[in-house]
């Protein structure tokens, strides 16, 4: 489907001078993390081929880290924008709810979705969530920041922000991955190492498991929300429906099932089940920052993934992410690279593993001069083998 109209963020960026070079591969509907879809197929891990690149917005990740653009967008109702950049030693920004407007941009969850930059550096990605920032009266979100002034992002990039910083490493969502776990206590050091103090902290609130089995949503919204997109496309849209689309027998069959059964909800928002996980999110999100305020804790701090992103053959899908904990809450995060598993046959420099910050709302800044300094500290990218960085540095600007 070619919509109508760009989405309200890509005409943002097209008017700030970006060129658009093409549309990247993604799950299906975003719905799974595997980057695999009935048009495009799987998309590979540039790092290791055997593996997946994160999704959904995996095609994306995969793209930006092999040099094929400079930045691009990923929409993220659980994992993906962070997941990709795990994945593909990226950085990724899921902003605060309602900061970035999701006008035009194909829904899985009203509750949960956000848009945001995808880049190969937190500078980059900066630059792209400023101009992607502001104000879209179409979206209901974003009434929160009608007449907020919002930062200029650049400005917080600054070295030296890490120092005097109270962090939560959330100790109940590492995992026992032992590659992560290597990469998150040389993670940790760096971070003491930059003047931060790094605290454990146990929150069975943000138990993993238990935000996928209490408190996601999407089964509810995701038929909903995108019944309600292709009937504003019109003609555009050769379906009408997710149930028009289900019976077409073009969905990959990774998400067959799932669809058909989110397809089938009747009357969502009358669900008492449904109404309850939007009061538990609505009171998790306040938990969570009363909880910072407490311990006077200025970001928390996990790694994204548990594990390392998996094999492309890998029958349970992409699993044991931690991105709903911000999905949930609605609080902004930033996912940045934090080194590599150990090289072998398949991944010739490693596999990425990406290091997360999350903090209370409209808290951007922070976290980005976090983020910031601890990459600059620590320059953990390396582009994939065979596909080098770009070098700019002769061309001139005249």
């Amino acid at each position: 489907m070619l919509p109508a109209k760009d989405a309200f963020t890509v005409e943002k960026l097209r008017k700030a001078g970006a060129i658009f070079i093409g549309k990247s591969n993604l799950t299906e509907i975003a719905n799974h993390g595997m980057t695999i879809s009935s048009m495009g197929g799987q998309t590979l891990n540039p790092y290791d081929l055997t593996r997946t690149p994160g999704g959904s917005s995996g095609g994306t990740g995969a793209a930006v880290a092999a040099n094929f653009a400079v930045m691009g967008t990923g929409s993220d109702t659980v994992n993906s924008i962070r997941s990709p950049s795990s994945a593909n030693s990226l950085v990724g920004i899921r902003p605060t709810k309602g900061l970035v407007s999701r006008t035009g941009i194909s829904p899985c969850s009203d509750f949960q979705d956000m848009g945001g930059p995808i880049a190969r550096s937190v500078e980059d990605a900066v630059v792209m969530l400023n101009v992607m920032a502001g104000y879209d009266a179409e979206d209901k979100s974003a009434k929160i920041i009608k007449d907020r002034q919002i930062d200029d992002f650049t400005k917080a990039l600054q070295k030296g922000s890490l120092k005097g910083k109270r962090l939560g490493l959330v100790t109940n969502n590492m995992g026992n991955d032992p590659a992560v776990m290597g990469v998150l206590t040389q993670a940790v050091a760096d971070l003491k190492k930059l003047g931060a103090e790094v605290v454990d902290v146990d929150i069975p609130e943000l138990f993993l498991p238990k935000l996928i089995k209490e408190h996601d949503v999407q089964k509810w919204e995701q038929a909903r929300d995108l019944d309600a997109y292709l009937k504003r496309e019109g003609d555009a849209s050769p379906v009408k429906n997710t149930k028009e689309y289900v019976a077409t027998g073009l969905l990959t069959a990774s998400i067959v099932d799932d669809f058909k059964m989110k397809s089938a909800v009747v009357d969502p928002d009358n669900d008492p089940e449904y109404k309850a996980r939007i009061k538990k999110n609505l009171a998790l999100r306040a938990f969570v920052v009363d909880f910072m305020h407490k311990h006077d804790i200025d970001a928390f701090v996990y790694p994204l993934q548990g594990v390392l992103v998996v094999k492309t053959t890998e029958p349970k899908g992409q699993y044991a992410r931690n991105g709903l904990m911000a999905s949930v809450t609605g609080l902004p995060a930033i996912d940045v690279p934090g080194g590599f598993s150990k090289p072998d046959d398949t991944a010739p420099l490693g596999v990425p593993v990406g290091i997360e910050f999350m903090a209370e709302p409209f808290s951007e800044s922070k976290l980005i001069s976090m983020a910031f300094d601890y990459e600059q500290a620590t320059k953990h990218r390396k582009a994939p083998e065979g596909l080098p960085d770009l070098d700019f540095s002769s061309v001139s600007s005249k």
